[in-house]
């Protein structure tokens, strides 16, 4: 028997400059530790990096949801309400 995945909140969101609806989870632990870790190295790269790839995996709906296609302040609006 496979131990059983905790669920997490759904909560949903509008993009500001597209008005597309995405749904999303909040933080787990282990996203939080990448982030840390990025800020940690103080490499630019590294820390914008682990930001899309924190956002990609929080959000669950759209499938075909692209992080690198936001402009700069629909990426901190989602970080914000992922991190909230």
């Amino acid at each position: 028997m496979p131990i059983p995945k905790p669920a997490r909140p759904e909560y949903s969101a509008t993009i500001p400059s597209t008005g597309k609806r995405i749904k999303y989870q909040p933080f787990s632990v282990k996203e939080e530790k990448v982030l840390i870790l990025a800020a940690e190295s103080k490499d630019l790269d590294e820390v914008s990096n682990a930001i899309a790839n924190v956002l990609s995996s929080c959000v669950t709906t759209p499938a075909d949801f692209d992080v690198n296609s936001l402009a700069l302040f629909d990426i901190e609006f989602l970080f914000l309400k992922a991190r909230a």
